[in-house]
């Protein structure tokens, strides 16, 4: 992580489906650790608003608190239709 901080490169770990699990709580007390020695470490990850809210109240992730945070709604088949022609020529067929 040094050299990479050296570079000026950065790390970035994606997470998909996050939910309470130890793996998930040891990967973000591990997170915290490295953000605290300033390191280039990045972290996207996504799961339902209840289960990320777990994790971020677990074992006192106050950093996850912090966190910035975007809800998104339910993705709209009609509006991607009009927008994507091959998706819209998939629909129709």
């Amino acid at each position: 992580m040094e050299k990479i901080k050296q570079r000026g490169k950065y790390v970035v770990v994606v997470i998909d489906e996050v939910d309470n699990s130890t793996v998930i709580r040891e990967f973000a007390q591990l997170f915290s650790a490295m953000k605290r020695l300033d390191l280039p470490l990045f972290a996207l990850m996504t799961g339902l608003p209840d289960l990320v809210l777990d994790v971020q109240t677990a074992d006192r992730l106050t950093f996850l608190l912090r966190a910035d945070k975007v809800a998104l709604s339910p993705l709209n088949l009609v509006a991607m239709t009009r927008t994507t022609p091959l998706l819209r020529r998939s629909v129709n067929e």
